[in-house]
């Protein structure tokens, strides 16, 4: 009984950042992060100059292995714009961003900009908020619709919840948090209720 009371602490204090460490919950979390195409971002996501075909095989992998038409209309424009993607690798501005690529959807333009900075600009998706709406209330959320409220969201909300891990490994932050949300979504009201009654 003690053991299996240990283990039930244990999967609790996962769910819960609060009741566990950063390390022990990115570790965990990321450890079952999986993504056949991985290779596809990790080869090309710290290259100091896109190609186009590095941009098309990013937002492949973003688009989970599928570009649709409305996707392949906002990766042309970032092809086309490969120069100022390249400038804004080396050197962001975020009003010379805006200024070109501001009124493209919120979660591609987040994207956009991990792919430019990924050390400064996190992934950020449903999943991703999902996982930071749980560790941060309890609850279990999904992602308005809204760009205005995304882009908000992210600027003001995630980006310093995200900062806050202390790890130098952001990659690994992002794939806890896929994981951790994509984990919520296919058990979270299942678990969570058990969880809660330990």
């Amino acid at each position: 009984m003690q053991g299996r009371l240990r283990g039930c602490r244990r999967v609790k204090g996962l769910l819960n950042l609060k009741e566990c460490n950063q390390e022990e919950f990115i570790s965990s979390w990321s450890n079952l992060y999986l993504d056949a195409f991985e290779e596809n971002y990790v080869s090309r996501i710290n290259k100091k100059q896109f190609s186009e075909e590095d941009i098309k095989e990013l937002f492949v992998w973003k688009a989970q292995h599928k570009l649709f038409r409305t996707h392949t209309k906002f990766v042309d424009n970032v092809i086309a714009k490969l120069s100022i993607v390249n400038e804004l690798k080396n050197s962001f501005d975020e009003a010379r961003f805006e200024e070109e690529f501001g009124s493209e959807a919120a979660i591609w333009q987040i994207f956009l900009k991990h792919i430019i900075q990924p050390q400064q600009f996190p992934i950020f998706d449903q999943h991703t908020y999902r996982a930071f709406m749980f560790v941060e209330k309890g609850e279990i959320l999904e992602l308005p619709k809204n760009n205005k409220k995304k882009l908000n969201i992210y600027q003001e909300e995630y980006q310093p919840f995200f900062n806050q891990f202390n790890c130098s490994n952001k990659k690994k932050i992002d794939e806890a948090l896929v994981a951790f949300g994509e984990f919520l979504k296919a058990y979270g009201e299942l678990v969570v209720g058990k969880i809660a009654r330990l």
